[in-house]
C-alpha cells in the first residue's frame, strides 16, 4: 500500500512539471518593448520590413502655373518651364524646394540652352524677368523656333540664388506639355475632392448642431410641460 502511495506522489509531481513546470515553469510576462529589445526582428514581416514602420511615399509638388518642374539639389530650389507654343515665349519661374514661393536671384537675367523634341540643334535664348520690377512673375524669353513646341529639353547656364555663395552651372531644365496638362488636371482634381470634403465635413458639423438645438428644445418643452 505504502508503495502504491509513493507511486501516486511521483506521477503527480512529473505530470506537474511536464505541464506547467510547477512554480519554476511559469512564464514571466513581458511588454512589447521588452520583447522587441530581446528580439529586435519582433513584428517584422519576411523581406525585412518592419510592420510599424511608417513608409515615406514622398510629397508630389505641383506646378504652379502648369508647366513642368526641375529640382535644384536637394530641394534648394525648383524650376518651372512653360512654353507659349503660340508666341514662341520660354518662362523660367524660380521657386522654393516645395514649387510654392517665388526666390530671388543675384543676377539680372537667365540664359536657357533648350533643345525641342525633334530638333538637331540647341537654341540659346536670353530670358530677362518679365515684370522690371520683381523677379516672381519669372523670366521670359523669346525665339521664332519656340514657335509650336510642346516639348524640349535642356539647361539654365548658370543660377545664382540670392544668399547663396556659388552659383548652380548648367541646371537641367524640361518642359512637356502634355505631361504638364495631365499634372495640372491631377492637381484641380485633387484640391476638388479635399474641397468636397470638407464641405461633406461642414454639412455633417450642421447636421449635428441642428440635433442638439432640436434635442434643447425638446429638453426645454418637457421641463415647461412638467412645471405646469
Amino acid at each position: 500500500m505504502s508503495l502504491n502511495r509513493n507511486w501516486i506522489v511521483i506521477s503527480g509531481v512529473a505530470l506537474c512539471y511536464s505541464l506547467t513546470g510547477c512554480e519554476g515553469g511559469k512564464e514571466e510576462f513581458k511588454t512589447a518593448a521588452q520583447v522587441k529589445q530581446e528580439r529586435p526582428d519582433a513584428g517584422k514581416k519576411k523581406g525585412g520590413h518592419d510592420h510599424d514602420h511608417d513608409h515615406d511615399h514622398g510629397h508630389h509638388h505641383h506646378a504652379p502655373h502648369h508647366g513642368s518642374l526641375t529640382m535644384v539639389g536637394d530641394h534648394t530650389a525648383q524650376i518651372e518651364l512653360t512654353v507659349d507654343a503660340e508666341k514662341g515665349e520660354l518662362t523660367a519661374y524660380i521657386l522654393d524646394g516645395e514649387a510654392e514661393k517665388p526666390l530671388e536671384l543675384d543676377q539680372a537675367d537667365l540664359e536657357a540652352v533648350v533643345t525641342p523634341d525633334g530638333a538637331t540643334e540647341a537654341l540659346t535664348v536670353k530670358l530677362a524677368p518679365a515684370d522690371a520690377a520683381k523677379q516672381s512673375d519669372g523670366f521670359v524669353g523669346s525665339n521664332e523656333k519656340l514657335k509650336g513646341v510642346t516639348k524640349l529639353k535642356g539647361t539654365l547656364t548658370s543660377l545664382k540664388l540670392k544668399g547663396k555663395e556659388k552659383a548652380e552651372e548648367k541646371v537641367a531644365v524640361e518642359f512637356d506639355a502634355k505631361k504638364a496638362e495631365e499634372e495640372a488636371e491631377e492637381s484641380h482634381k485633387h484640391g476638388h475632392d479635399e474641397h468636397g470634403h470638407d464641405e461633406k465635413d461642414h454639412k455633417h458639423d450642421d447636421h449635428k448642431e441642428g440635433d442638439h438645438k432640436h434635442s434643447d428644445e425638446k429638453d426645454d418643452h418637457k421641463d415647461e410641460a412638467n412645471a405646469k
